[in-house]
């Protein structure tokens, strides 16, 4: 349930590896100051590429955005965050995006965006997380999305909580609703 005393905050997931030139990391960018400007925090994992990224756009705009690292990585955070904190473990990191979050997410990215994305949507699917949804920027996970349409045993009714988007601006829609 949301605290009363805190914005409406949003998980972005996303890799550590675009670089500042890549499309990635602009529309990244273009991501976090939609999300600073519609007044939103942000929290992600706090380390570079698209997430810092996404901390740039959001602290250009005036928002905020907090990291949730992992103990096991030493690389540091990105400078944009007003805060960073530690879990001992994925498990106990997907619990805290669970826990502190209306409104999720995932750019594209790797193995971990992957994870992150699969695992709050188990959760969509399986009614523990009731009218959150799960926003998909980009083409692979449209391409994704199809494979495992056509390939998997998954219900149609368990793609619902998943929003599509193709441009930055897609998102301005999302942010607009009490979540």
């Amino acid at each position: 349930m949301k605290e009363t005393s805190r914005p409406s905050r949003i998980a972005v997931f996303g890799s550590a590896l675009a670089g500042a030139e890549s499309d990635e990391y602009r529309a990244a960018r273009e991501i976090g100051e939609l999300i600073g400007k519609a007044g939103w925090e942000i929290l992600c994992g706090g380390y570079g590429g698209v997430m810092e990224a996404v901390c740039l756009g959001c602290r250009k705009a005036g928002g905020t955005s907090r990291g949730i690292g992992l103990e096991h990585f030493t690389h540091p955070h990105n400078r944009y965050l007003a805060g960073f904190v530690k879990a001992k473990t994925l498990g106990e990191r997907l619990d805290y995006f669970i826990a502190n979050c209306d409104l999720f997410l995932a750019l594209e990215g790797g193995i971990g965006t992957v994870t992150e994305a699969m695992f709050v949507w188990d959760l969509m699917k399986s009614g523990q997380l009731p009218g959150r949804r799960l926003l998909l920027y980009g083409k692979s996970w449209e391409q994704l999305l199809l494979i495992l349409k056509e390939n998997f045993l998954i219900p149609a009714d368990a793609f619902d909580p998943l929003i599509l988007l193709a441009r930055p601006t897609d998102l301005v829609r999302y942010l607009s609703r009490t979540v």
